[in-house]
């Protein structure tokens, strides 16, 4: 069994509940402008670009 097992049997014992990333966020594939971002925002700030 691996920690991860462990952990889940330890601290979830009626199991975990599955959701889709598409339920749990809002997914967006358009231009964006990262000098928006808020270091102290609540939500994590996501940037994905083919090359640097």
């Amino acid at each position: 069994m691996s920690r991860l097992d462990e952990l889940i049997k330890e601290l979830c014992p009626n199991g975990v509940e599955f959701s889709s990333l598409l339920e749990i966020a809002d997914i967006k594939t358009d231009k964006l402008n990262a000098n928006a971002m808020d270091e102290n925002g609540i939500y994590h700030f996501l940037l994905a670009m083919k090359s640097l």
